[in-house]
């Protein structure tokens, strides 16, 4: 049996997030068990699962910073709100 959510659907979202964010798919797999347990998981698998996303997240905004590159991540830590970093 196939659960579409599962098995379609959260994979292929995390690889549209990843390219849009200017990542390969190189931590894909990864990431899907993050978002798995995050949308899927019990209450035990749902917290860790939200601190591993934004760890990496953060990760990732703050070698954008060091480093900029042409990708949305890049330009996301660039924007400027009201004049403001």
């Amino acid at each position: 049996s196939c659960d579409i959510m599962k098995d379609f659907a959260v994979p292929f979202a995390v690889n549209i997030f990843l390219r849009f964010i200017g990542l390969s798919d190189d931590g894909l797999e990864t990431f899907v068990g993050w978002a798995r347990d995050l949308l899927h998981g019990d209450k035990e698998q749902r917290p860790p699962a939200a601190r591993a996303i934004v760890a990496f997240i953060d990760e990732l905004a703050t070698e954008r910073r060091k480093e900029p590159v042409d990708d949305f991540m890049t330009f996301i830590v660039k924007a400027k709100v009201e004049g403001r970093l």
